[in-house]
Formats: structure tokens, C-alpha cells, sequence
């Protein structure tokens, strides 16, 4: 079976999430089983110049679709349970609007940071980028968006003041997802770093019709990112880290038969199977305790080896 290759910019794989469909019905409410956080204060900060609206915070789906639209999907696969906004006007009627979104715990926090990164880095948060009047960041269990609705070439420096401000009322920094870790950071291309758990992410990130069968869920991490090695050659890295061994090898085996077993053979051992496509791809796929690691559309079947071989001595 023919491998389906898509390249799609982040913010267009944003608005694909509409076809992921949710599960929670309308109105439900988001049980938050961690300790709480107080995101209606957090929206509150006094920044000089600028007058304050109304903040809102939401838990229930219906109302963060109302909001978000097409991202509350994405929002949801990310583990949402709750979010604060307030808008804040200057003299001259420009706006800024704060955005503070809890998603449980700093894992998923990250995650939903990570899946749209590019632009300038911002020394904000934990991690923060800039572009076109939308500065991003996450700290602990919150991923903050600070928008300027109009006007943004104009409103930059104030965007970038409300962000300090709020980033200074978060007390809890968190932690990165411990699977960051395991995945080399030598020749990895900027923003192609995504962290995530369920089946969705992936396919938006990078389309594999066969991997369903890799039983991704909310029990699963996963950690992907492009590497450079010349000239057009940018392979993707996935590491799956699953709750044990016997489920990380029953994907192992079901997207085996399922992807890899309809490939042209090239290298297959004990730690790892190398098939070569169509396009003249190398893809490969490995399992390591309870890991499991795929490599895609590599130029030689020595970068599959080598990639594969650094996220395994990361495990050990």
C-alpha cells in the first residue's frame, strides 16, 4: 500500500482539526483532577494605557467551540479543561485580547505549544514565539495566547507587555514531557518539534493511513521532528512511548502487517525493519521495551540506522 505524503503548514494543519471529531457531548462539563488554578485571576494584569474588560472563563465544550471554533478540537485532543479571556482597550479603541487555557498538567501544556511554534522566540514562559500579532507561550499546566485583534505591526511592544505581565502571575513553571529526552537533537530543523498523544495529532502532522493500528490514545506520548542531512533530505522521527511493553508490541507487530509488510524490503533485523517505497523513501520502524520508533521518508537506509540508533542508547 502506497504511503500518503503530506507536507501542510502548521496553521492550515490547525484548520484540518475539524474532521477530528470529539466524543464529549455538548455542555459537559471538564472534570479537572488536578489542583486548580485560578486562570480568571491570571487574565487580570494592569498594563498602563489600557482599560480592562470583562473576563469569561469557560469549562464545558460547547462554550470553547463558541470561542475557538475550529481549534477547540485540537484544544480537546489536548487534554482542555477550562479557559479564562479578557479583552483590554487602548485610547484609541485598538484591542488585545488575553487568552489563558488550562489543559491539566505542564505534559499537554507543552504539547499544544508545540504544535504551532514558528516565529520569533520570545524569552517568555517556558517557551514563546511571536508572529503576526499572536504571541504564544506555555508555563506549567497553562498555554497562554495574548492576540492583538488589529493593528498588530503597531501593537507588538504592548502584546509583549501583557505577556510578561502574565507570565510573571504564573507560579508554577512545570516540566518538559520526559520523552523529549530520548530523541537526538543534532540536525533537527527548528519548529518541527511536536509533542502529542492520540492518533488525530499525528495524521495532521503527518498523514499514515494504516496508523490506527498503532493504538494511539491519551495512554500513549509521542514525540516527532524533521532532521536535516542535505539537500532536500528531511526525515521524520517518531518515538511512541506506550504503558507497557506488551502494547507497544502489539502496534509493533498490527502496523508491521498492516504498512511495512506492503513495502519493498530492504534491511531487517532483530532491532529494526527497513522498507524502501514508491518514491524511493527509506521508512523503518523499531521497538525497544516499550517504545516504539518509526523513521519516514529518509534518503538511505543508513539514516534510518543512524536516527534509530540514537533514540535506542537514549532508552538503555
Amino acid at each position: 500500500m502506497m504511503h500518503a505524503k503530506l507536507k501542510i503548514p502548521t496553521l492550515i494543519l490547525i484548520m484540518l482539526f475539524i474532521f477530528c471529531g470529539c466524543s464529549k457531548k455538548d455542555k459537559q462539563e471538564i472534570t479537572v483532577s488536578e489542583e486548580d488554578v485560578d486562570i480568571a485571576k491570571i487574565v487580570n494584569v494592569n498594563i498602563p494605557g489600557w482599560k480592562a474588560g470583562i473576563e469569561r472563563v469557560i469549562n464545558y465544550e460547547q462554550g470553547l467551540r463558541l470561542y475557538a471554533g475550529r481549534l477547540a478540537d485540537l484544544y480537546l485532543v489536548y487534554g482542555f479543561k477550562k479557559f479564562a479571556t479578557k479583552e483590554y482597550k487602548n485610547p484609541n479603541s485598538l484591542s488585545i485580547m488575553v487568552e489563558v487555557y488550562d489543559f491539566g498538567n505542564s505534559k499537554n501544556a507543552y504539547g499544544i505549544y508545540s504544535f504551532d511554534t514558528i516565529g520569533k522566540k520570545m524569552d517568555i514562559g517556558n517557551d514563546a514565539s511571536y508572529s503576526y500579532g499572536i504571541l504564544r507561550f506555555w508555563k506549567g499546566r497553562l498555554f497562554v495566547r495574548i492576540v492583538a485583534q488589529e493593528e498588530y505591526r503597531q501593537l507588538e511592544k504592548s502584546v509583549i507587555q501583557f505577556a510578561k505581565a502574565v507570565d510573571q502571575k504564573i507560579t508554577n513553571i512545570g516540566e518538559r514531557p520526559y520523552l523529549l529526552t530520548k530523541i537526538p537533537q543534532e540536525k533537527m530543523v527548528p519548529d518541527t518539534l511536536h509533542f502529542f498523544h492520540e492518533n488525530a495529532c499525528l495524521n495532521n502532522i503527518y498523514y499514515i493511513p494504516e496508523s490506527y493500528t498503532l493504538g494511539l490514545s491519551d495512554q500513549t506520548d509521542v514525540v516527532t521532528a524533521q532532521y536535516s542531512f542535505g539537500a532536500n533530505s528531511y526525515p521524520r522521527l517518531f518515538v511512541i512511548e506506550y504503558p507497557d511493553e506488551l502494547s507497544a508490541q502489539n502496534a509493533y507487530n498490527a502496523f508491521t502487517v498492516r504498512y511495512y509488510d506492503e513495502q519493498t524490503p530492504v534491511y531487517r533485523n532483530d532491532d529494526i525493519n527497513i522498507v524502501r517505497t514508491e518514491e524511493d523513501d527509506y521508512n523503518s520502524i523499531s521497538i525497544k521495551k516499550n517504545f516504539v520508533i518509526l523513521v519516514f521518508e529518509a534518503h538511505s537506509a543508513d539514516i534510518n540506522k543512524r536516527l534509530t540508533k540514537e533514540v535506542t542508547k537514549k532508552i538503555d
